[in-house]
Parts: C-alpha cells; structure tokens; sequence
C-alpha cells in the first residue's frame, strides 16, 4: 500500500492517508483513501459520537473509536469571578485556542485573553483558568488547527 502524504483527491480537507489509515476498505476495497462514502466523508460521523471525521482528523482522534472524543469541561472554581476550562485529549502538532462569545447564538467568537495556565496533566489533559469571565454568561470553544 502506497500513500500519498499531500493528497486529497476529493477536496475535503481530509487527507487520503488518513481515510486510508481508518477506512482502508471503504468505499468498494479502495485503500487508497481516494474515495469516500458515507461512512468515511468529511461531514459524517463514523463512530456515532456528534463529532465528524473532519473534525476528528484535526483533532487527532480515532474515527473508529467511541471513546475518542474532544472534550472541553467547565466548571466554577474555588473563586467565584473565575471559571476553569478542562480540554482533553491533547495531540501533537495542533494548536489550541481558547475562545469565548457572550452571544452563543449569532456572537462573534474572539481569543479569550484572560486565562491562566495552561497546565497540562498526563500529557493529554488541559486545564486553564478565565482569571475574567463576562457576566451575566460566557460561552467558551476551543479552536483546534493543524497544518
């Protein structure tokens, strides 16, 4: 089996190694990854879990794994004007923003730039603290890239 590292035959932001690594037999016994269908395209969701293969792939996790989920937790800590945000699993060569919206619906998501941390547990768990969350309420997301 030869893989091409640069390519995406078909344009979705996946590359075909990484189809080829997870979905070897699909479609039809192309183990290529040059070829998609409704189990290993970009906006399916492979493994029934709400988050799909693209994202998957940015996030370095297991599109065939259940248990391979992003998780981002939020809980109030010991000080009341602070709010502590838990992500998990941390992957090599991707970047992790922090960002919040007062609006959930129709806001603008910006860099949250009032955290402290990050401290990272394991390896593969992330803890930082919003030293300066809005009131009355703060939504928070985790924006993940990878080259």
């Amino acid at each position: 089996l030869t893989l091409d590292p640069g390519g995406d035959a078909d344009g979705d932001g996946i590359p075909n190694w990484w189809r080829a690594l997870y979905f070897p037999n699909q479609p039809s016994g192309n183990s290529s990854g040059s070829h998609t269908n409704a189990v290993s395209c970009a906006t399916c969701d492979a493994n029934g879990t709400g988050q799909n293969n693209f994202f998957k792939y940015i996030a370095g996790l297991d599109p065939t794994n259940p248990a391979s989920v992003f998780v981002v937790n939020i809980s109030n800590t010991n000080q009341p004007s602070q709010n502590s945000l838990i992500f998990l699993p941390l992957k090599l060569g991707r970047t992790y923003t922090p960002q919040f919206s007062t609006n959930l619906a129709g806001g603008t998501w910006l860099p949250l730039a009032t955290y402290i941390g990050p401290l990272t547990n394991n390896g593969n768990q992330v803890s930082i603290t919003d030293t300066n969350p809005i009131p009355p309420q703060e939504f928070y997301r985790i924006d993940i890239t990878y080259p």
